[in-house]
């Protein structure tokens, strides 16, 4: 059970580090679904910087219990955020 729950905190940080980091790079125009909504730039990229926070969060969770805690929590908050 150890192993499958690592494999799934690595596999959600990592897909989280990545988007997070695609909402970071200066690359013109956003083509977010944020930015699609009517989210402004520098919106589109603190909801970034988020992501990137918790992604980082959740692959540090094997070596500090609190922050993987306190990353889930987050991300649970944002994607919540972001459904409704």
């Amino acid at each position: 059970m150890h192993i499958a729950l690592t494999a799934v905190t690595v596999l959600y940080g990592g897909v989280f580090v990545v988007s997070g980091t695609g909402q970071l790079a200066d690359r013109g125009p956003l083509r977010t679904p944020a930015a699609a909504c009517g989210f402004s730039p520098a919106a589109c990229q603190g909801i970034g910087a988020l992501e990137l926070l918790g992604g980082a969060g959740l692959l540090t969770a094997g070596y500090l219990m609190v922050a993987g805690a306190v990353a889930a929590a987050g991300l649970f908050l944002l994607t919540a955020a972001a459904f409704l």
